[in-house]
């Protein structure tokens, strides 16, 4: 059984390959401007340890300072939704450790790639 923990920690990777694959940060590169903020989290289907799994993430809304994720970690074999989860990270500024607008050019390339 994979331990709801577990679960998170496959949300945050879907939040950091979210950001990767779209506007191509990496972390270790560049740091974080966003934080998490907010999550909530359903389970529907335990996920055991050899289960092969995938998560699908999706911005559903983007504020001034925010922005709100759904997630779903599936089975990719059976298809089957294993959980949900929606999101909040809020803009963050690294240098200052507060929070800060989410950039314009931050908000078009998720907006262009929401409407694919």
């Amino acid at each position: 059984h994979v331990n709801n923990i577990a679960m998170i920690q496959y949300y945050d990777l879907g939040v950091r390959d979210y950001f990767h694959s779209i506007m191509n940060i990496v972390e270790t590169e560049t740091p974080a401007r966003v934080a998490k903020v907010n999550m909530v989290t359903n389970y529907y289907a335990q996920v055991k340890i050899d289960d092969k799994v995938a998560v699908r993430t999706k911005v559903i809304k983007m504020g001034t300072k925010s922005i709100t994720l759904f997630q779903e970690v599936y089975n990719t074999l059976t298809k089957k939704i294993c959980s949900d989860c929606q999101t909040i990270v809020a803009g963050f500024n690294p240098e200052t450790g507060t929070s800060e607008v989410i950039s314009e050019e931050w908000k078009q390339i998720i907006a262009e790639h929401e409407n694919k």
